[in-house]
């Protein structure tokens, strides 16, 4: 139990730093802006990767619709 309870700690850790990140989270929010405007102006999305990015890709496509 306590090396699962240490992994989630961790998870915890990661998220909340993200969290507390002015300049991560206002990446994000430009990210989600630019991705909004191209779509709604009937552009493309274009995802790739390759081998678990490839996996990552067609996820987050998936989402998508």
């Amino acid at each position: 139990m306590k090396a699962i309870r240490d992994y989630l700690a961790l998870s915890r850790d990661t998220v909340q730093a993200a969290i507390d990140d002015p300049i991560f989270c206002g990446t994000i929010r430009d990210i989600v802006e630019l991705t909004a405007k191209a779509l709604g102006s009937g552009r493309k999305l274009l995802l790739a990767g390759n081998g678990g990015s490839a996996a990552d890709a067609q996820h987050i496509a998936g989402e998508m619709l």
